[in-house]
């Protein structure tokens, strides 16, 4: 097979490229043993599906559940599956949730300094190992493993317990886990650097119960509820205004590349939030675009289902916090205020993501710098700080950046 389907220089790859017989019989015996299969991009780990905001409504979208993702359209129908690898030799991914599984990822230190509750730990195989030992069990390694390209292992656990991913804060440094909302790389895929394969074959066991609990969620955040009032604007008019906030805010986060995500999702949900605020759309609502749009990067190169719900809670309340308005008159407002408030939030986000510091502190932080200013004089702008006052402003925000 020709270089095409290479990803980055071909002289580096290490492994040659799968044909797509080969790839076929992969997702096929995958299906065969229950697990719901899609096909992700040639020798890479991206879903291959349309993205919500491209979607034309037609085809498996075409019907009343909409816009249909990888997790819906996964499955072990092994006559949808000839026909997606007819063409290419996609690699193959696996819906963890559909396929009732729960996969334990653990990712190779690569020469990193663990934190100091794994101290001594070079990867998570060895922080795994940790919590075994704290919880009183046996390392469970006993179960269907798979090694990666990268070094690392995955290890598959049948779950009937509907958790979700979780990122390194889940169970510990290097860990991430597969659940519903995730899918996971099935053994036979190849990328340029190596080959997924079987360390240990067989079925998976059953998820240890302690680190069940371990992985179980958190109660769900809370969102004050502020009904919503009639807006001052006529009604196709009004659903026309919320309705681009909403998928202004969904395409960019959509849009948003691996490095930039949480970012994007940070500032989506403060500006969503300066709306609830206002009154211009319900919590829940900008609650539920914010979910479904982040939905298509759980589980992509490490951006967890935790990571995106703690994100979109703490911008939500944040920016709840800074009110904007529908009617300009009423809140005071100018077009040029309305623009500040988009740097504003551009800006606070920024703060956060680059001050690597627990995000809850932080936006208390950042709300605190907010709320310690006076009232401005008249003939200042409501979100214009005095001169002395935006200076202090500026070296808070230098204070948490650095």
């Amino acid at each position: 097979m020709s270089d095409q389907h290479t990803t980055g220089d071909p002289t580096e790859r290490r492994t040659s490229p799968a044909t797509r017989h080969q790839m076929l019989e992969v997702a096929l015996g995958a299906a065969r043993a229950g697990y719901h299969v899609f096909p992700l991009q040639v020798d890479g780990k991206k879903p291959i599906f349309h993205a919500k905001r491209t979607c034309k409504r037609s085809g498996p979208c075409s019907g009343p559940e909409g816009h249909l993702g990888w997790e819906q359209r996964a499955t072990i129908d092994p006559d949808q599956i000839r026909r997606w690898w007819s063409t290419k030799p996609y690699n193959v991914g696996i819906a963890c949730g559909p396929s009732k599984l729960l996969v334990i990822d653990l990712d190779e230190g690569h020469g990193a300094t663990a934190p100091e509750e794994f101290e001594g730990a070079r990867n998570g195989r060895d922080v795994l190992q940790m919590l075994a030992r704290r919880a009183g069990e046996p390392l469970p390694d006993q179960t269907l493993t798979v090694s990666t390209p990268s070094g690392g292992g995955h290890l598959y656990f049948r779950n009937d317990s509907a958790l979700r991913n979780s990122s390194q804060t889940g169970l510990g440094w290097k860990i991430d886990t597969r659940g519903e909302g995730g899918y996971i790389v099935a053994p036979g895929s190849v990328r340029p650097e190596g080959r997924y394969q079987f360390e240990r074959s067989g079925p998976p066991a059953e998820l240890p119960a302690w680190i069940g609990d371990m992985l179980a969620p958190p109660p769900e955040p809370e969102i004050a509820h502020v009904p919503r009032p009639r807006l001052e604007l006529s009604g196709n008019r009004q659903e026309r205004y919320v309705r681009s906030i909403l998928e202004g805010e969904a395409q960019r986060i959509e849009e948003a590349q691996p490095g930039g995500r949480h970012h994007a999702v940070l500032t989506a949900a403060l500006k969503l939030g300066n709306y609830v605020g206002g009154n211009v759309i319900s919590a829940e609502e900008a609650h539920a675009t914010l979910r479904s749009a982040v939905q298509m990067h759980i589980g992509v190169d490490d951006f967890s289902e935790s990571e995106a719900e703690q994100t979109i809670s703490d911008g939500l309340a944040y920016g709840a916090r800074r009110p904007r308005y529908a009617n300009r008159d009423r809140a005071g407002r100018t077009a040029a205020a309305d623009q500040e408030g988009d740097q504003l939030a551009h800006r606070a986000a920024t703060a956060v993501n680059r001050a690597g510091r627990g995000l809850a502190g932080d936006l208390e932080r950042l709300r605190t710098a907010r709320t310690d200013r006076h009232e401005p004089a008249s003939g200042h702008r409501p979100d214009e700080p005095p001169g002395h006052e935006r200076h202090h402003e500026q070296r808070q925000r230098h204070g948490i950046a650095h």
